[in-house]
């Protein structure tokens, strides 16, 4: 299979919760994919990962281009291909349309696919692969429309799902040559708002686990009462009801320690309901960790809980598959697709009792009990979410795109 030339483009990149995105960039160009990385807005400062900061180095920023230069290259666009510039202002308007409150964030749209562009003339590219179906797909789209490679849009979810209207997500679906879920139940969203003849555009990549939780495979005994929670500390994620089962833990008599792995908009909430309710020895804040200390944890512990009101397909379930540990989920998103009675324990979303009852079951069960279901949900992650799995997909898709676009340009650019 030939090599085609790849630009990823993402709204911010690296950043602490999109190492998944790394890891497919590398798996493809450890494959030989030639790629080039573009990011709307720069990295945060104080990435914590050395590979997240190798990745900041070369990645190119739109936005860093400067008010000259973005400037020069809408007018050189427009100039040069005037016909092209009209359907790309069409099409921003087509999705200003749904969210009228934000005109300057389209207009913005648009001077950045012009600047995205023109820096494509320059480093030949076969496909656009834009991550997430938010402002990175809006500017792929708009560069698709000036006369740039087709596009290939990954959908996460649950955010692009619940704001689906405003962020015209379905146009962007039936506007690019293909899109991609990470989880089952994501992909029959997308494919609910396609005509029947392109849906099989519609294609489940799911996310890899770092190959570093895979490297020991030997069993480690669970600790006795020891829990951990990896995810950004925000509403989506609902570390609030985790304490609250926590704290009826603790109101029971039952010994457990929670390390939460993570930041976000709601730290210093939850650490507001750890002081109230006298936690302080049951909970550690971790803050944002690099991925061998995430595996570390991971191996501390007996057991992963995810507290979610809604998911795409957690990458903490992965690796805590890989580390060998079962999984206490909410029955939100993919979370199903990947934990069941084999692998861990599957509680409804909003339920403080029905998750600390769980809690009190990983707690509870045998060592042997931990290990065989950890060891059952290893073997699903060795079976088919690497990176070289998942990056022997996307060369499949790939293939897919250009395939159907020389003979016929499924997405109509």
């Amino acid at each position: 299979m030939s090599h085609p030339r790849v630009a990823y483009l993402v709204n911010r990149y690296p950043d602490f919760s999109h190492a998944f995105i790394r890891r497919e960039i590398a798996a493809l160009g450890a494959l030989g994919t030639p790629i080039s990385l573009f990011t709307i807005r720069p990295p945060r400062p104080g990435l914590v990962d050395p590979a997240d900061q190798r990745e900041a180095a070369r990645v190119h920023v739109l936005l860093a281009a400067g008010v000259a230069t973005l400037s020069r290259d809408v007018v050189r666009t427009a100039w040069t291909h005037p016909r092209r510039f009209a359907r790309a202002s069409s099409l921003m308007f087509s999705f200003l349309r749904r969210a009228p409150h934000r005109v300057v964030a389209h207009l913005a749209y648009l001077v950045e696919s012009c600047h995205l562009f023109q820096c494509l003339r320059s480093r030949p590219t076969d496909l656009v692969h834009a991550h997430f179906g938010t402002n990175p797909a809006t500017v792929a789209l708009l560069v698709r429309a000036l006369g740039g490679p087709p596009v290939i849009l990954t959908i996460h979810g649950p955010e692009e799902f619940e704001t689906a209207a405003r962020i015209g997500l379905a146009a962007k679906v039936a506007g690019a040559a293909a899109t991609i879920a990470v989880c089952e139940q994501g992909a029959e969203l997308l494919r609910r708002g396609l005509p029947p003849h392109r849906r099989a555009f519609v294609h489940v990549v799911h996310c890899s686990v770092d190959d570093e939780h895979l490297r020991d495979p030997s069993p480690v005994p669970p600790a006795p009462a020891r829990i951990v929670c990896v995810g950004r500390l925000c509403a989506q994620k609902d570390q609030l009801l985790l304490l609250e089962a926590l704290r009826r833990l603790a109101v029971g008599g039952v010994p457990c320690s929670l390390d939460l792995v993570g930041d976000g908009p709601w730290r210093r909430r939850l650490q507001g309901f750890v002081e109230r309710h006298a936690l302080q020895e049951r909970v550690t804040f971790h803050g944002w960790q690099p991925g061998s200390q995430v595996a570390r944890l991971l191996r501390a512990s007996r057991v992963l809980v995810l507290a979610s009101r809604a998911e795409g397909l957690p990458l903490a379930i992965m690796e805590s598959f890989a580390a060998g540990r079962p999984v206490v989920a909410t029955a939100v998103g993919g979370v199903p697709e990947l934990v069941d009675a084999g692998t861990g324990w599957l509680v409804p979303p909003g339920d403080a009792a029905s998750l600390a009852e769980a809690i009190r079951a990983a707690l509870t069960t045998t060592d042997e009990s931990i290990l065989a279901m950890g060891a059952r949900g290893r073997a699903r992650v060795e079976a088919g979410f690497t990176s070289a799995a998942i990056a022997e997909a996307l060369r499949a898709v790939h293939a897919t795109v250009l395939a159907a676009t020389a003979t016929g340009q499924p997405d109509r650019g």
